[in-house]
């Protein structure tokens, strides 16, 4: 599935997304932009990991240069 997250392509391996998981990714690529520190957190089992890694994987694609 393909998302948009504040102007980045975002491929998420399930068919669905919750909320929660889009707003975690839109806080941590707004933290990315800033280059600064985050705490971000969620509950166990809401798809953490993933959410984390299919943001930072598209991140660092559209952001070679980091």
């Amino acid at each position: 599935m393909k998302i948009d997250v504040d102007g980045l392509t975002v491929y998420f391996p399930y068919d669905f997304i919750y909320p929660e998981q889009y707003e975690y990714m839109v806080e941590f690529k707004r933290a990315l932009d800033a280059r600064g520190h985050a705490v971000l957190e969620m509950p166990s089992g809401t798809g953490k990991t993933i959410t984390i890694m299919s943001l930072a994987i598209a991140y660092q694609k559209a952001n070679s240069s980091l």
